[in-house]
């Protein structure tokens, strides 16, 4: 059994779990309640990921652009896994006093990424007490990231060792082009126009260094691989857009493309900005 929403307890750690106001107080909360909550493990580490990728067909190529608007706050989606799911305790909302963008340019066919530096954490929480006269006793793993680098933003033709992408479970299509001119995109594509506020980045790089060290329970890398674990970013956090991308494609003069981008899912969906396209009659 799992303790009742509304225990007295305070904020302990940056993506707000809770935990007891003294590690060694129970917590008696009118309703009889109380648990105790204990910080057993952690891990932080700096890694890559991919926040852009383009794969276009023979014959596209064309520019991307991707910016962080100084001191405007990205949430990053906190994933929880209690007992045998994974699922989701809000956003953490993180501000960076710095700018940060690129601009890159591919050429036909030519595959082009873009991606940042950030910081992911995990941590493990025993949690036990007593409700209703029934006792609970489980653990809660959580995985985040806790801050990123807009310095570190960059892109090129290939990404940096380790880097990913999450995994794509389907692809939107956003319909068939027809080049028209050299100086303008037969498609272009920009954060006002994507449809969600919303992008999911990679977590299971992470996933795999905590298995490998042991701290991460079998049972939660299992279901974090099985259900393609990522992290979703809501980067129009407070009704201000904090990261800005554009992807312009270009092509000769008839010729036609079919778009994709992808879409990925765990036990939600969310949008990937990774833009395909193949040359169609």
């Amino acid at each position: 059994m799992r303790p009742l929403k509304g225990v007295n307890v305070k904020k302990g750690t940056a993506l707000g779990t809770a935990k007891c106001a003294e590690c060694e107080s129970k917590l008696e909360p009118l309703d009889g309640c109380w648990e105790y909550r204990d910080l057993v493990d952690s891990y932080e580490q700096t890694r890559y990921v991919i926040l852009v990728k383009v794969k276009p067909d023979s014959e596209t190529y064309g520019n991307v652009h991707y910016f962080y608007a100084k001191n405007e706050k990205a949430g990053f989606r906190i994933n929880v896994f209690i007992e045998s799911e994974w699922t989701s305790v809000g956003f953490y909302p993180i501000s960076k006093n710095s700018y940060g963008s690129h601009h890159g340019a591919f050429h036909r066919g030519e595959k082009y990424y873009i991606w940042m530096k950030v910081r992911y954490r995990y941590e493990k929480w025993h949690v036990w007490g007593k409700c209703d006269g029934e006792r609970f006793d489980y653990y809660e793993e959580y995985v985040y990231i806790k801050n990123f680098y807009p310095n570190t933003i960059n892109g090129s033709s290939s990404p940096p060792p380790g880097a990913r992408m999450p995994p794509i479970d389907s692809w939107k299509y956003e319909g068939k082009y027809t080049s028209t001119s050299d100086d303008y995109p037969y498609y272009m594509k920009d954060e006002s126009s994507w449809g969600s506020n919303k992008f999911a980045i990679d977590t299971l790089k992470f996933i795999n260094v905590l298995r490998a060290l042991g701290k991460i329970s079998e049972k939660a890398a299992n279901k974090a691989f099985a259900i393609g674990l990522f992290i979703s970013v809501n980067f129009v956090y407070e009704n201000v857009e904090t990261f800005h991308f554009s992807i312009d494609l270009y092509s000769d003069p008839g010729l036609s493309h079919r778009v994709y981008y992808g879409k990925s899912h765990d036990f939600q969906w969310a949008p990937v900005i990774y833009f395909k396209t193949y040359l169609t009659s």
